[in-house]
């Protein structure tokens, strides 16, 4: 019998990890290797992790494709591209884009301008103990209404930010695109729109201020977000 690639070892645990995480009580259905039309293709896609249903602890309730990168490499933008127009074609709620390498500055920046896409960093032998994050937006999530909760993943702050080592993630709501950053003293800041650009001190009162700005290009479109953090002496 041959033995089953590394790679397709991995898209299986991937799979069975968003499968435990789905809490197995039939909320969510996890599918290996779904197959879904393309809506702008008009062809059928190959996705290796499809969730549908209610996953992040049950209250979110939607589609997810899942891509499993078995790399040695980084993953770059045009890899995120291509996943960012793969959910784009089948039309699902989030994208998750799980890698075991690493990814390149550009290709997460990429990756944090696309609403309802993640890339997470996976290596191989931490497979068991991973689990996908998601946090609520403090804006425009109210788990008393029927609407639908704002969702956003904290990214680790990019090297050579401006006071990196103040701040442990920076993310932007899928619903919102309100922008969120947790303190080094572990307290979740948000900024609404009319602050972005300003200066905000840290909720925590531990003297680190923060500042958030979307970045357009010169065709409109978002291109991530310029952050800076500092701190009182």
């Amino acid at each position: 019998m041959t033995e089953e690639p590394a790679w397709k070892q991995y898209e299986r645990q991937i799979h069975a990890r968003l499968l435990r995480a789905a809490g197995g009580d039939g909320k969510a259905e996890v599918t290996f290797d779904k197959r879904l039309p393309g809506n702008l293709s008009r062809v059928d896609r190959q996705i290796d992790v499809y969730v549908e249903g209610q996953f992040a602890n049950g209250i979110v309730e939607g589609t997810m494709a899942v891509d499993c990168k078995y790399f040695d490499r980084n993953v770059d933008v045009k890899g995120v591209e291509t996943f960012i127009g793969l959910v784009e074609d089948v039309g699902t709620d989030f994208g998750l884009l799980v890698t075991t390498k690493g990814y390149s500055p550009a290709a997460r920046e990429r990756a944090a301008a696309a609403r309802g896409v993640k890339i997470d960093i996976v290596p191989f032998e931490e497979l068991e103990d991973w689990r996908p994050e998601v946090l609520f937006c403090p804006i425009c999530t109210d788990l008393d209404s029927d609407r639908a909760p704002g969702l956003l993943y904290l990214d680790p702050v990019p090297a050579g930010v401006e006071g990196q080592e103040l701040a442990t993630g920076i993310g932007r709501c899928w619903t919102c695109s309100s922008v969120s950053m947790r303190c080094r003293c572990g307290i979740l800041n948000t900024l609404y729109e009319a602050e972005e650009g300003e200066w905000q001190e840290c909720e925590g009162g531990c003297g680190v201020e923060w500042l958030a700005v979307e970045e357009i290009d010169r065709k409109g479109v978002p291109e991530g977000n310029r952050v800076a953090f500092r701190a009182d002496g």
